[in-house]
């Protein structure tokens, strides 16, 4: 029984990897699509970067509610980022789930870490 459970939880970490990916490399080709057709022309200089309104949350949401081809590029990489901690969370849970009290310890310290570590970037 306790073999079977476990076969489960890995299949579904399985789905759920393979689905974060695949879900967010879509994303991001329909908005590279999308740069192209709106950008192909353009001269690229590679001389300067702006990256003014790259990690601002605001202007993120509010770029992604408009349509623009960048929001939607960095929507998909942070769908990608994201899919491993959702593994993270699901492990968590069927770690808790089958009374492995070890495993759900560990994951949920190295959840601590990663989302200390992003709350330390984010006011940084």
């Amino acid at each position: 029984m306790k073999d079977q459970q476990s076969r489960d939880v890995q299949v579904w970490i399985a789905r759920l990897l393979r689905t974060g990916m695949i879900v967010s490399m879509l994303i991001v080709t329909a908005g590279l699509v999308a740069y192209l057709y709106s950008n192909g022309k353009m001269a690229v200089s590679y001389r300067q970067f702006d990256s003014s309104r790259l990690f601002e949350p605001a202007a993120f949401f509010n770029a992604l509610r408009q349509g623009e081809s960048t929001a939607i590029i960095q929507l998909g990489v942070l769908l990608l980022m994201a899919t491993p901690l959702a593994r993270l969370i699901l492990s968590l849970w069927a770690f808790l789930k089958q009374g492995d009290r070890l495993y759900a310890l560990l994951s949920l310290l190295v959840l601590c870490i990663i989302l200390f570590s992003m709350f330390l970037e984010a006011v940084a």
